[in-house]
């Protein structure tokens, strides 16, 4: 069978206006599809867009699933979860004060989380490290 997916968008403020792309992933997800489920409980899959550093609070927020049945959640960079490099290295945080707050927030949303899958455009060679 076809697995039956949902579309959700996370609240909190809006994303950059850099995200040329936000627009037509949103115009796309919400258009009818065959295998598009009436609800995020009757999903299989839930795709979740678009965490960024101004909504972890709503992500963590989203009520368990089952692992089998996870949420996709549609991020703004998969290096995010870097917290022990780059992201709270002392010289990067004198250049952007926030990427480590930002880095934390993240960490203590997907913790003990076994239904959250992420995605990006992004996704190049860097790990995902949580």
């Amino acid at each position: 069978p076809v697995p039956r997916w949902a579309y959700l968008e996370l609240g909190g403020p809006p994303a950059k206006q850099a995200w040329v792309w936000f627009d037509g992933f949103r115009r796309m997800a919400s258009a009818p599809h065959p295998a598009k489920a009436p609800s995020p409980s009757a999903a299989d899959l839930v795709v979740v867009c678009c965490l960024h550093d101004g909504n972890t609070k709503q992500l963590r927020a989203l009520p368990r699933r089952d692992p089998g049945r996870p949420y996709l959640v549609w991020m703004e960079a998969l290096t995010w979860g870097d917290c022990k490099g780059r992201h709270c290295h002392p010289v990067q945080l004198r250049r952007h004060p926030d990427a480590c707050r930002h880095c934390r927030a993240l960490q203590r949303a997907i913790l003990g989380r076994a239904d959250f899958v992420f995605s990006s455009f992004d996704a190049g060679p860097a790990p995902f490290v949580a």
